[in-house]
Parts: structure tokens; C-alpha cells; sequence
């Protein structure tokens, strides 16, 4: 059985090449027989979610329903999907169905129309000819639901589940549904909520993906990655310049960069971060930066930190962001996050050699990440501080300007938090390069050289004296919220963080005995480039 071109537009899926079926062989072990489309695929364009035929031909030439018309086929996300079945989560997802009278009835609806659509896309003919001959496989084929299954609560795979989710999410003509599998929805966050990406993973050991990332660098693809974080939302996208062997990221052109405050981080209504307007502003902001995605080229690559991380709605929130861009974002953790900056700083910066002992400071909205490691990129060691710029003038700073009392508590806070042998000296020495990233060091560069208008590249490796930014910080805690802003060189929108972030980027400064620091403009976006795209096997574990 062929599938028509309008079913496959109508869902939005794409055909079956014979790559495909080469690469569905590498995922399943077996080669697939009786597949009619790709449901889904993941960013490096391989198969994660495929049709099935409804009724293959057997050897004998006879006509079996096969009831499960939704397969997830990709590695990375089957192991994903196991490791919460061995967790118990089929169990669990079975009595939320038993006890949520709106959830069983809305997996009912699920179970139908996935029957409706498995028995529309037979062929009519041998549709028919089943149903004279052999009426209990018609059954089967007309009326069990996802997975074979025919009853209402009966929860048999996850993995069925997130494939018929995922599968049936372009549903837009006449066949149109809105019944979404509330199983699969709930599997779905599940993974987001974990750190799965929805959109596959460059680890993935299914798929080609060195060989893919390569041809994107040729071939010059625009790659995209996004930063959901605790202050603002920040998207990058750009090209390689082509070439072989190890670049590094000043030979990345940057096309477009877009960057938007929408506080996810500071507390709501309810006194707590993911406040609903905030979650609004972010959906819209994301919303907008999709708008911008080719289909030509690889979908992006998106993470979310703190803000995200600590909520209990984070969730639910990436949920909303799938399911209103299709941009897949899931939760960063913290050791990940500190190891993503680490690398995207020192790849950043041409004059670090390999074996240049460095650490990396990333002053975020809602915590602060330090790491240590070696210019090749390797982070050896990685602190995270349940701290940022956001959170801390929260709840500290409330009066304007900050009164001195604020000042000393937030300051007794940040000693109690640090280590007082924040890393250790290097064992055989050596100077250790101190990097800061991230918009309070980016914009510490910006007010220190008095920039009117925002200059990137004279940001980028800028050097700041560890005196002169104590002096800046005083002089800018002084000043009530309204000078502030019209401070040069600083954002009006950070107008009300910056103090905090100032105080906690110079703590850390005097606490590893610097007497200055370099500023980094190249960040976790370029580590995200760099560990989704970029060349791999040429970062060693001992760095050097």
C-alpha cells in the first residue's frame, strides 16, 4: 500500500526514502516492512515517529490489521520513553485515567479518532473484503485503539502513546481532529521536564549525525539555538564558515540575533517565578522568533534554565512553548548549563590555547554557574549558585536605591553561598584566564565604555579591571531606579538587575583573587552550536 500525497501534506509528514528505511534498519535492528510515511523527524532529518500501513500484506499474501499505526522509531527518544515504564509511570498514567473522569474521557476520544484514522487510510477494497471474511480482524482494525487497545483506561506503552501525540500533530483538513492523546501529552512533558529534547539529540547512536552536521557546516545550513532563560529569552542563528578541522566560533557568522526581557524568573501575582504574564510574554516572543525558522533547515536547538528549572509549572510551560511554536526546550541542568557556558566562552576566544587553565562565570537571572576547566573546552569542575541578577534583587533589594543594610545582607548571603577556596589554584602554577559571560559582565563592558549604542565586537574579549567594577557598582547602587536607567551603555530594561548582578559577578571576582576578568560575548548559545553542530571528537577529557 502507497499513501496519497494528500494524507502525507494534510498531516504535515514526508515521505519514506530509501535512506530512511537504511536508517529505520540502524533504529530497529530489522528491516521495516510496510511503511507508508515519516510522521516525524528529528532536527539531523532522521525518522523519529513513522505510519504504518493498517493492514500489510503478509508473505501469504493475506491482509492483517496491525493496530498500532503510530511507531517511534528514534533511539534517543525510545530510551527516554523506557526509562519512565521502568519507573512505573505506565501504572501511574492507568489510575490518573481511573481517577480523572475529564482525562479517561478525553483519552476515549484519543482511542476513537485513532481508529477513525487508521480505518480511513485502508484501502477501502481490502477494507471491505476483511470485513466479509474475517469480521473479528475488522474489529480489531475498526475499533481498538492506540496500541491495540479496546479499553478506555487501559494504558499498554508509552511509547504508542508520544508517537500517536507526536504523530498526528499537523492535523489540518478534512480529516481534522482535535482530540489530542492526553497519554502522550503527559509523556511528553515528562521528557521535557527530564531534558529530553523532543527534537532528537546530536548523542543519539541511531543516527549518522557527525556525517549530517558535517554537510550542514559545508553546505553553509542556518543553524538556530535559543536560550529560554530566567531575564530574557535570546535566540542566535547563523551559519559555519565553510571548511574542515577545528574552528572556532569567530568563524561562525552570526545572521541574525534577537533578544527580548521577559522576566520569567521574578515572582507573579502568586509570589512565585513562571507568573502568567511573563509565560504570555514568552509564548509570544517565541512565537515570534518561529516565524523566522526555514523548513529547509534544521530545527533549533532550545534550552531552558533556572526559571524553568525550579518552578513546579516549568513543565506545563514547556508544554505550552511545543505545542504553540514546535520549538522543543527542554529543562537545562544546572551541571549542563555550567558546562555549556564553559565550553561556549573558551571556544569564543582565539587567544586561548588548549592546555590555558580557565574559568568560566555566567551571571544568569536566576542562578550563577562557575565553572573550571581547560581552553580546549573540557569543564573539569562545575559550580552552580542558587542565585542570579533576578532572584537576588527579589529578595533583597526592594527599596530604591538599595539601602546599605540590603546591600551588606545580599552581600552575607553571596559569602555564605561561595566556597572560600572557590576552585583551588592550579596545581603546577599556571595563571588561570577568568571569563565572565552573560548580559551582567556583557553589560558592565557596555556602561564602562560609556556605549551609546550596543557594540558586540568591541564587548567580545573586552578585559575589566576587578577595582573598577567594585567602583562601578557602588556608584550605580547609589543612584535611584530612574538615573539608572538613563545610565550609558546600560539597558533600561536591566535597569532594576544590574546592582545585584554587578555584587555577585564581583564576589566571585575577589573570591578567585582576579584582578580582572575577560568578557566574553560568546556564551551557552555558542555552546549549544558547538555541541549540536560542530565538529565532534576533537574535545579530549584531560583537555590538553
Amino acid at each position: 500500500m502507497s499513501l496519497s500525497g494528500a494524507w502525507i501534506a494534510e498531516y504535515g509528514w514526508s515521505a519514506c526514502t530509501d535512506r530512511d528505511v537504511d536508517l529505520l534498519e540502524v533504529q530497529m535492528g530489522r528491516r521495516p516492512h510496510g511503511v507508508l510515511a515519516v510522521a516525524l523527524r528529528c532536527r539531523y532529518g532522521s525518522p523519529q515517529v513513522i505510519v504504518n500501513d493498517p493492514a500489510p500484506t503478509t508473505d501469504a499474501g493475506v491482509r492483517r490489521p496491525f493496530p498500532t499505526l503510530f511507531w517511534l522509531s528514534c533511539a534517543h527518544l525510545v530510551s527516554a520513553v523506557s526509562a519512565l515504564e521502568s519507573e512505573g509511570w505506565v501504572a501511574k498514567m492507568r489510575r490518573r485515567l481511573l481517577e480523572d473522569e475529564q482525562l479517561a474521557r478525553a483519552m476515549e476520544d484519543a482511542h476513537r479518532e485513532y481508529a477513525a484514522l487508521r480505518l480511513a487510510m485502508c484501502d477501502p477494497q481490502a477494507v471491505e473484503q476483511m470485513k466479509r471474511k474475517a469480521p473479528q480482524q475488522y474489529r480489531v482494525l475498526a475499533e481498538s485503539g492506540v496500541a491495540g487497545i479496546v479499553a478506555a483506561d487501559g494504558v499498554k506503552c508509552l511509547h504508542t502513546h508520544l508517537a500517536d501525540y507526536l504523530g498526528r500533530r499537523g492535523r489540518t483538513g478534512d480529516h481534522a481532529t482535535s482530540a489530542v492523546n492526553p497519554i502522550g501529552r503527559m509523556t511528553a512533558q515528562l521528557l521535557l521536564e527530564r531534558g529530553v529534547d523532543l527534537k532528537g539529540s546530536v548523542a543519539c547512536q541511531g543516527c549518522p549525525h557527525e556525517d549530517v552536521c558535517r554537510a550542514l557546516r559545508v553546505q553553509r545550513r542556518a543553524l538556530t539555538v535559543i536560550d529560554i532563560g530566567s531575564n530574557s529569552l535570546r535566540l542566535l542563528k547563523g551559519v559555519w564558515s565553510a571548511g574542515e578541522g577545528e574552528e572556532r566560533l569567530s568563524e561562525w557568522v552570526a545572521q541574525d540575533r534577537r533578544r527580548a526581557t521577559t522576566r520569567l524568573g521574578a515572582r507573579g501575582a502568586d509570589g512565585e517565578a513562571l507568573g502568567e504574564e511573563a509565560v504570555a510574554r514568552s509564548i509570544d516572543v517565541l512565537d515570534s522568533f518561529s516565524g523566522s525558522f526555514s523548513p529547509q533547515d534544521p530545527a533549533p536547538v532550545a534550552v531552558a534554565t533556572a526559571a524553568v528549572r525550579r518552578s513546579a509549572r516549568g513543565g506545563e510551560f514547556l508544554l505550552r512553548v511545543w505545542e504553540t511554536t514546535r520549538i522543543s526546550a527542554p529543562i537545562l541542568s544546572e551541571e549542563d548549563e555550567a558546562r555549556l557556558s564553559f565550553l561556549g566562552a573558551v571556544k569564543g576566544l582565539a587567544s586561548l590555547k588548549r592546555d590555558n587553565v580557565c574559568v568560566v562565570i555566567d551571571v544568569g537571572g536566576g542562578s550563577t554557574e562557575v565553572a573550571f576547566g581547560w581552553g580546549s573546552g573540557v569543564a573539569t569542575e562545575r559550580i552552580s549558585l542558587p542565585i542570579g541578577a533576578v532572584v537576588a534583587a527579589d529578595e533583597y533589594l526592594s527599596t530604591d536605591p538599595p539601602r546599605g543594610v540590603e546591600l551588606r545582607r545580599l552581600q552575607e548571603a553571596l559569602d555564605a553561598m561561595i566556597p572560600v577556596q572557590l576552585g583551588g589554584d592550579p596545581e603546577d602554577g599556571r595563571p588561570r584566564r577568568v571569563i565572565a559571560v552573560g548580559g551582567t559582565a556583557t553589560t558592565a563592558v557596555a556602561i564602562h565604555q560609556q556605549m551609546v549604542d550596543y557594540d558586540p565586537e568591541r564587548v567580545h574579549a573586552a578585559v575589566l579591571e576587578t577595582e573598577a567594577l567594585a567602583t562601578m557598582t557602588a556608584a550605580l547602587a547609589q543612584m535611584p531606579f530612574a538615573d539608572r536607567r538613563r545610565v550609558t551603555g546600560l539597558e533600561p530594561e536591566r535597569a532594576d538587575v544590574i546592582v545585584a548582578g554587578l555584587l555577585i559577578l564581583h564576589t566571585l571576582l575577589v573570591r578567585l583573587a582576579a584582578s580582572s576578568v575577560i568578557v566574553s560575548e560568546s556564551d551557552i548559545l555558542q555552546g549549544l552550536l558547538w555541541e549540536n553542530f560542530g565538529p565532534t571528537g576533537l574535545i579530549d577529557e584531560d583537555g590538553v
